[in-house]
């Protein structure tokens, strides 16, 4: 159109397009007409601008197509997933809510191992072992310093308790 947009019900790139840029100050593009289409893009895909850039439902895999959960990494050999900052402040927050754990899980072959979590019932302590919920917490790690092996609750800097009790 003479005004710059362009409209297209049925939107095709043939297979010798390997990839597609889009770039705009303002503006959206909208690739099909309805929340239940499928576009499939190969290559690379690029999104440049400023703003926020968000998928609004669904999830998103890299290296499969059926991801399981909102953000889904697989593939073969060493799987890495790597904060990089270009100063010296690279992190990564897990933000859990009022009453629930923030916990970092170690899974092999899709079962649960280990976990890291913030206690919910006391937000003093960082908890590490099988179970979130602290049936089966290892190790705590208190605000204050204080280190427990095979107790929740140490009450000196490194209290070691045997599997009878405290």
């Amino acid at each position: 159109k003479a005004d710059g947009n362009i409209i297209a019900q049925n939107y095709i790139v043939s297979s010798s397009v390997t990839s597609i840029e889009y770039q705009s100050l303002s503006g959206s593009t909208i690739f099909g007409d309805s929340a239940d289409d499928t576009h499939q893009f190969t290559g690379s895909l690029r999104v440049t601008g400023s703003g926020n850039h968000y998928i609004e439902t669904g999830n998103v895999g890299i290296g499969t197509t059926s991801p399981d959960t909102h953000l889904e990494v697989e593939g073969a050999g060493d799987q890495k997933i790597q904060v990089k900052s270009t100063d010296e402040d690279a992190f990564m927050l897990i933000n859990g809510y009022t009453s629930k754990y923030a916990e970092l899980g170690f899974l092999e072959n899709g079962s649960n191992r280990w976990y890291i979590a913030a206690d919910y019932t006391d937000s003093d302590k960082l908890k590490f072992g099988l179970d979130p919920a602290g049936a089966s917490t290892k190790m705590t790690i208190t605000n204050a310093g204080l280190v427990g092996i095979g107790t929740t609750s140490p009450a000196q800097p490194l209290h070691i308790a045997h599997a009878t009790g405290d």
